[in-house]
């Protein structure tokens, strides 16, 4: 997915989401509270456990990128920030599955978001390079 990002804030703000709460949360992407520059990620997984990370890349605000959540079959989940290996969970986990809809951004975020795409399968680092090069080439 492609995402700008255009403003600071004391608030977590959400660029993509599937579930509000715990028993439902199955994965998410947030700007950290107090940053306007560094994403966190958390995968729910089967167990109840929550695979979390923080994106050591600062993302340019104004500026768009791309941001990509892998997460292999039983492994740890992975977050690319334009088609760099930017985070990885410490731990590894089955994700959950759940009903919720997926949310993109929030009225409030000053967060907009193109091209999300969720697959039922983790994609591969030459997959992901392509994705990143077709979002560079049709970026607004």
């Amino acid at each position: 997915m492609k995402v700008r990002n255009s403003g600071d804030s004391n608030q977590w703000r959400t660029i993509v989401k599937k579930g509000n709460t715990a028993p439902d949360r199955t994965f998410g992407l947030w700007l950290k509270r107090y940053s306007s520059t560094r994403v966190h990620f958390s995968i729910g997984t089967e167990e109840g456990t929550y695979l979390n990370g923080n994106s050591e890349r600062a993302l340019e605000p104004g500026k768009w990128h791309h941001l990509a959540l892998v997460h292999p079959r039983g492994g740890a989940p992975a977050l690319y920030v334009d088609g760099q290996l930017d985070a990885r969970s410490t731990r590894a986990g089955t994700p959950a599955s759940g009903a919720a809809p997926i949310q993109a951004g929030s009225a409030s975020s000053a967060i907009v978001t193109d091209e999300l795409a969720v697959y039922r399968r983790a994609l591969g680092g030459e997959e992901l390079i392509r994705h990143y090069r077709a979002g560079v080439a049709g970026a607004p």
